[in-house]
């Protein structure tokens, strides 16, 4: 019964990484997330100020991270990427950090939203996603 159970767990685990992995390529993300709606024909760099960061899953599952963002035409949600990739970056972002973002401008569920390429906070620079959109936390976005 216990050698069952932690094959069911090994393999749950795996899939999940699995998913994880390939979260933010091409196609269809888990959870329905607009990634891969992002057009290098609608790229905008806006500066302002983080008003709010998603909180932490509380299920400990992988979960898109996202800003809301006062700029000067009023707040808009930027995505970041998955926590898994977002949460072991050297420079964390918080709430009332100002910041500049660059990325693709869309409207997902009826809202404009910027999918994140590249974030900077005073002389420090977080890339996200590639020219393209490809995120540099899946396999093809590393260099």
């Amino acid at each position: 019964m216990i050698k069952s159970f932690r094959l069911f767990m090994g393999l749950a685990l795996l899939s999940l990484a699995l998913a994880a992995s390939s979260w933010g390529q091409t196609g269809q993300r888990p959870g329905g997330g607009p990634g891969n709606l992002y057009n290098p024909g609608t790229v905008v760099t806006v500066a302002g100020i983080v008003v709010a960061k998603t909180p932490p899953a509380a299920n400990g599952l992988p979960q898109l991270v996202y800003l809301t963002f006062k700029t000067a035409k009023g707040k808009i949600t930027v995505f970041l990427g998955p926590d898994i990739y977002v949460d072991k970056l050297p420079v964390q972002i918080q709430a009332l950090d100002k910041i500049q973002v660059t990325g693709s401008q869309i409207t997902w569920k009826g809202q404009p939203v910027i999918i994140a390429a590249k974030i900077q906070r005073g002389h420090q620079v977080l890339k996200l996603r590639g020219p393209n959109g490809v995120p540099v936390w899946g396999g093809r976005g590393r260099k």
